[in-house]
């Protein structure tokens, strides 16, 4: 009697999570997100192992993704006419303001909040992809990613070849299947989870469609900055409308996205509360299954920041979540052409080499005398 219990309790619990998918996916893809968890779990529930064969499903939601990708893009944006960016170029001035040898940032571990990462690409053996959290698969743990969207934005951060922090731990939080949007106290979930689970950074490269603040999304993201945790969202790709949560929360870094000359990318969002601008046009990336990709929008120029705050966590690790967001914000330089016509531009372009140096400053200045300091300072 026992066993027939819980046999319908597995299938109640799969069958309102498959509903749960399909209601909370509202994009286009949405029918195949749910079949994609709805294999999962069954997976999951049939065997109590991470599921191991779903293939055919996970094909055919790539395939489609690709295709929506193409057909929609950013139709005003060329990525032919723009130079590539590889996010590791972005350091390699600034080798000299760090001490950590060929082995990257061992000691920095960034919680990649999104889709999942692909643990077995081979571009990221120089860093570790820990043991994550799966808020979709209780089977999972994070090393699962089948938009490819995750494993971008680690490449940014952590790619051997390509990435601006490479050799810097990753912490996959598994939050969505899609690309961008989450649920907002899954978001939360995540965040205190990572942030009671070894995280220095955050990445959120999520974008709500909600203007309106969450309370538990915002109370995570306090419970985060108050643990020492920096975290960096994207602002979101629509310049018509405001920056999007969780980035329009003041404890968080809210990034927008440039081009390879520093000018303002045509899909960036840029009205009120965006704290710095990054690449996030034709940038260099990973993709799943082992590949490159190229990736463009504010999700991919956040953890371009996220990897710049892993490294200024080297140099000076008393630097608290609050200090190196006005720190970033102060060594910004100007926009190269300004903004858009009548736009007001109270952000700048990350310029990673003065934030080294400020930061390395400030870390002198820690270590000195009183009596040097007030020199100093004078």
């Amino acid at each position: 009697m026992g066993s027939r219990r819980a046999l319908r309790l597995r299938r109640l619990v799969t069958a309102v999570t498959i509903t749960i998918a399909a209601v909370a996916y509202t994009s286009p893809e949405a029918g195949t997100h749910a079949r994609v968890l709805g294999t999962e779990w069954w997976e999951c529930l049939r065997s109590g192992e991470p599921p191991s064969r779903f293939d055919a499903v996970v094909d055919a939601h790539r395939a489609r993704l690709a295709r929506a990708r193409r057909l929609a893009g950013h139709p005003s944006e060329d990525p032919t006419a723009l130079p590539l960016v590889i996010p590791k170029s972005l350091l390699e001035g600034s080798r000299r303001s760090l001490v950590v040898g060929d082995g990257g940032l061992p000691g920095v571990t960034v919680a990649i909040i999104d889709s999942g990462i692909d643990g077995h690409h081979h571009d990221l053996v120089g860093s570790t992809v820990l043991r994550g959290l799966d808020l979709l698969n209780p089977c999972g743990d994070g090393r699962t990613d089948v938009s490819g969207h995750g494993t971008a934005v680690a490449g940014v951060i952590a790619s051997q070849s390509r990435g601006a922090a490479s050799g810097v731990r990753l912490l996959p939080v598994r939050t969505s299947l899609g690309t961008g949007t989450s649920l907002r106290w899954m978001n939360a979930a995540g965040i205190v989870w990572a942030a009671d689970n070894g995280a220095d950074v955050i990445n959120l490269s999520r974008a709500s469609r909600s203007t309106r603040p969450s309370r538990l999304e915002h109370a995570a993201v306090r419970y985060a900055t108050s643990r020492g945790v920096v975290v960096v969202a994207s602002a979101g790709n629509d310049p018509r409308r405001p920056v999007a949560y969780p980035a329009a929360y003041p404890e968080v870094i809210a990034v927008t996205s440039t081009d390879a000359y520093g000018q303002l990318s045509i899909f960036a969002a840029h009205h009120g509360g965006v704290d710095i601008a990054a690449p996030g046009s034709k940038v260099a990336t990973l993709a799943v299954d082992g590949g490159y990709g190229v990736g463009s929008g504010t999700s991919i120029a956040a953890p371009v920041v996220a990897a710049t705050v892993a490294r200024l966590k080297v140099v000076n690790p008393q630097l608290g979540p609050r200090q190196i967001q006005r720190l970033l914000v102060d060594t910004a330089g100007p926009l190269p052409f300004g903004g858009p016509a009548g736009a007001e531009m109270p952000f700048g372009v990350l310029n990673v080499e003065a934030a080294l140096r400020a930061a390395g400053a400030s870390m002198i200045a820690l270590q000195a005398p009183a009596e040097t300091s007030q020199v100093v300072r004078g």
